[in-house]
């Protein structure tokens, strides 16, 4: 909206400034005068030029005027519209392990460590971790088989997806609606758990209860539904 406002800012511009300097550039000045003084109405013409002028003037400002005002009545709306999180009063940042940390045991240990120092901060009510913030980066996206299903072409989903630790949803204000959140016992050792929105609980299994339902995505693990959770797409 903002590059096609300057466009036609320009375009207006250029159309006012550049023909009448090309009108004026080749008008006979003394023959003008000589039939002025006669009472002609050689003038007509130009006249009737900058008249056109004035039209497409005025009809570019009121475009111009229109689409300001339903950018920012679209402003103002956007910012009324419920993501599915709360961004009030959120700190993120980006960390990058050192090569030191390598090994899966090594990474746990971290985040394990950085959750809890960044919660004993004075003012920090929850800390938690994702790999990718909503709505502020690309999609990253995988197709599941849901259990129970022949699981033809047609039977798999392509899903967008993201990891989560520690005390993430809880953080993000993503409120819990059926089942449970992630546990600190949910790991390597123990059954793969996942967690889903409405939208795909809704696409996945229509009316039935999600919790307790199996999925496999592309790598070939089996996921039990703990619960479903709100976000607005």
């Amino acid at each position: 909206m903002l590059a096609f406002t300057i466009l036609i800012a320009l375009a207006s511009s250029v159309l006012v400034g550049i023909v009448p300097a090309l009108a004026a550039s080749k008008s006979d000045v003394q023959g003008a005068l000589v039939d002025s003084g006669r009472g002609t109405s050689s003038g007509a013409g130009g006249r009737r030029a900058r008249a056109i002028l004035v039209t497409i003037e005025i009809a570019l400002a009121v475009i111009l005027t229109i689409g300001a005002g339903l950018l920012v009545r679209s402003f103002v709306l956007l910012t009324g519209v419920d993501a599915g999180f709360a961004a009030e009063r959120l700190l993120t940042l980006q960390v990058t392990l050192p090569a030191a940390i390598s090994t899966p045991d090594a990474r746990r240990d971290f985040y394990s460590r950085l959750f809890a120092r960044l919660e004993s901060v004075p003012g920090v009510q929850s800390a938690g971790g994702t790999t990718r913030i909503p709505l502020a980066s690309t999609n990253v996206t995988s197709r599941v088989f849901v259990e129970g299903r022949s699981n033809g072409p047609t039977d798999t989903f392509e899903i967008d997806f993201r990891r989560a630790v520690h005390r993430y949803f809880q953080t993000m204000g993503m409120p819990i609606l059926r089942g449970r959140d992630f546990r600190e016992t949910d790991g390597p050792s123990s059954p793969p758990v996942v967690i889903v929105n409405q939208t795909m609980a809704r696409r996945l299994w229509g009316d039935e209860d999600p919790v307790g339902r199996r999925i496999k995505n592309g790598a070939g693990r089996h996921g039990a539904l703990d619960r479903s959770r709100r976000r607005r797409r």
